[in-house]
C-alpha cells in the first residue's frame, strides 16, 4: 500500500511538475519582449484609421489684383463647360456628347466655340486629339456640329475664330516613313514609324453639320534639309529661316541646349521648365512640331 500510495504521490509530483513547468513556459513566453512589442500593434491593427482630410472646394483666393471677368473651365476628359465667376460660381454650364480636346472659347456674341474628340479616329485618344467642332449659344442650343477627320488627317489642341466668321484649325497630317525618308528626313530618326507634320485650315461654316475648307497651309510644302543633296529641298539650313528643316530633332536640339544661352532661350519662353534647372526638352517623336496653338 505505501508503494502504491508513494507511487501515486509520484505521479501527483511529476503531474504537477510538468503543469507547473507548462504554466511557467505560458509565463515566459506571454512576458517576451517579442510579444510585448506586437501586442500594442496588434491593439492598434483593430482601431479604425482616421479619415484623410478632404480637399477644400470652392473659392481659396481673391486677391484684388486679380483679372477681373468670367473664367471658362472645360475639364480634360469632361464633357460639361463651365463659366465661373470670381466668387468662384458656376453662372452658366454647356454640355456635348464629346469629352474636350482642351480648347474652349467663349465668344463675343455669347456663344461658346468648343473643341471636342472625334470618338473613333486613327490618331490615338492622346490628350489634344480633336476634330470635333461644337459652337453653342448662350442657352444652350447647339448651332454648329462639324466633324473633321480621316486616316491622314486629325484637327488637334486649338482653334480660332476669326473676323469673317470661319475658324482656324491646327491639323495633323501622317506622313509615313517612306514620305518622310523621300523628303530628306534621316531614316535612323523615324524607322517604322511616322511623323506627323502640322497644317493649318481654314474651315467656313456651311450648315449645322458641315464645314467647307477654303484655306490651307502645309509644313510640308515648306521644308529644307541639309542631309541629301538628292532631294530638291537640299539647302542651307541656317540661310532659310523661313523654311522648316526636316531633320530638327534629338541631335539638333541636343546641340541646342549644350549652349547655356540657347537653353535660358528656350527657358524664357517656355518651352523648358524654369523651375527645373537641369530639365531638357523631351526627346522628338511623331508629334514632330508639337504645335498646341494659334
Amino acid at each position: 500500500m505505501e508503494l502504491r500510495v508513494r507511487t501515486y504521490s509520484l505521479a501527483a509530483v511529476l503531474i504537477f511538475a510538468l503543469s507547473a513547468l507548462a504554466v511557467v513556459t505560458l509565463e515566459v513566453k506571454a512576458a517576451s519582449p517579442q510579444d510585448v512589442t506586437k501586442a500594442p500593434a496588434s491593439a492598434a491593427a483593430g482601431k479604425a484609421k482616421p479619415e484623410a482630410s478632404k480637399p477644400k472646394l470652392g473659392l481659396h483666393v481673391n486677391h484684388p489684383r486679380a483679372l477681373q471677368g468670367y473664367t471658362v473651365l472645360a475639364p480634360i476628359m469632361s464633357k460639361k463647360t463651365y463659366l465661373l465667376d470670381m466668387q468662384g460660381r458656376v453662372v452658366r454650364t454647356w454640355e456635348s456628347e464629346s469629352s474636350s480636346a482642351l480648347s474652349t472659347y467663349l465668344l463675343e456674341n455669347g456663344h461658346l466655340l468648343r473643341h471636342a474628340k472625334v470618338s473613333q479616329q486613327a490618331f490615338g485618344d492622346g490628350p489634344g486629339a480633336g476634330g470635333h467642332i461644337q459652337e453653342f449659344t448662350w442657352e444652350g442650343e447647339l448651332v454648329w456640329d462639324f466633324k473633321l477627320a480621316s486616316a491622314r488627317q486629325l484637327p488637334h489642341h486649338d482653334l480660332c475664330r476669326m473676323p469673317n466668321g470661319n475658324v482656324l484649325l491646327i491639323v495633323w497630317e501622317k506622313k509615313s516613313a517612306q514620305e518622310a525618308v523621300a523628303a530628306g528626313r534621316r531614316a535612323e530618326t523615324v524607322g517604322k514609324g511616322s511623323l506627323l507634320p502640322d497644317c493649318i485650315f481654314e474651315v467656313q461654316p456651311a450648315g449645322k453639320t458641315t464645314g467647307k475648307i477654303v484655306w490651307e497651309w502645309h509644313v510640308w510644302d515648306h521644308l529644307i534639309q541639309d542631309h541629301d543633296q538628292t532631294k530638291a529641298n537640299f539647302g542651307d539650313v541656317a540661310a532659310h529661316p523661313e523654311l522648316i528643316d526636316v531633320n530638327f530633332g534629338e541631335g539638333t536640339m541636343a546641340s541646342i541646349v549644350a549652349k547655356k544661352e540657347e537653353l535660358d532661350k528656350l527657358r524664357a519662353i517656355g518651352y523648358v521648365d524654369s523651375a527645373s534647372p537641369g530639365k531638357k526638352p523631351a526627346p522628338v517623336r511623331a508629334d514632330w512640331l508639337h504645335t498646341n496653338a494659334l
